[in-house]
């Protein structure tokens, strides 16, 4: 496990020090975003459409953490298939089901520039990564969630790529490192979080003393989440 969070956290690190930062947002009037209900009807009848609406509520910064949640159950219906589109669409309705998940909560966003961080000062290891985790019980639990959330869109995405890791959708290189350091820190949380019983993972973060894991066996062992990580460095251009 150590070697991987190092080597993942020291992409993140090459990431962030070429200058990609996640900022999608720009100044515009707030957008009343519709009920859950109304989003899913739009998501079906125009997929599309759907897309270019969120991307104005992402725009104009309308998208609050009550929000959140029926924009990414819309956008995962798209990126699943549960609503039939083409591979573009739903690499676009991925790429921003993962940015929502992660940008309106805001553990998750700490979470996304404190790994940089905890690299920088060396402690790439599950000890070093348990201060990514909120010790409000609350607020860990809901960053669990929206990291899975983040998870499941990004291991959608790249389930959609070419033979060479490419997309259909024509993305910037600052673009692509954003979407990889995204991916890379949803992916690792969630690995870890899904690798013991959460209760267990809870006590481990709040306990300053605790520096082994009861019940923790490693998640890479087996290999497929290996196989993701190394996807999204190529994915950025990251050779380590």
């Amino acid at each position: 496990m150590k070697k991987y969070l190092i080597l993942s956290v020291v992409a993140l690190v090459m990431i962030s020090l070429s200058g990609c930062q996640f900022n999608i947002f720009t100044e515009f009037d707030k957008i009343e975003i519709p009920s859950a209900a109304d989003l899913s009807s739009k998501a079906s009848s125009d997929p599309d459409g759907f897309l270019d609406d969120v991307n104005d509520y992402v725009d104009s910064e309308s998208i609050s953490e009550d929000d959140a949640a029926g924009i990414i159950a819309a956008l995962e219906d798209i990126y699943d298939g549960t609503i039939p589109s083409d591979i573009e669409t739903q690499q676009e309705a991925a790429i921003l089901a993962g940015a929502i998940s992660i940008d309106t909560d805001p553990d998750s966003k700490e979470a996304i520039n404190d790994i940089v961080s905890i690299a920088l000062a060396g402690d790439a290891d599950l000890v070093g990564v348990k201060a990514l985790f909120p010790t409000n019980e609350t607020e860990f639990y809901e960053m669990l969630e929206n990291m899975a959330a983040a998870s499941a869109a990004y291991t959608a995405f790249e389930s959609t790529l070419d033979g060479n890791g490419d997309p259909i959708i024509e993305l910037t290189d600052v673009e692509r490192g954003d979407i990889a350091q995204y991916a890379i820190v949803s992916i690792l949380i969630t690995e870890i979080a899904t690798t013991v019983d959460p209760a267990d993972l809870y006590s481990f973060v709040i306990d300053p003393a605790a520096d082994t894991l009861p019940g923790y066996v490693d998640p890479f062992d087996a290999g497929g989440s290996v196989d993701i990580l190394q996807t999204y460095l190529d994915f950025a251009g990251i050779v380590i």
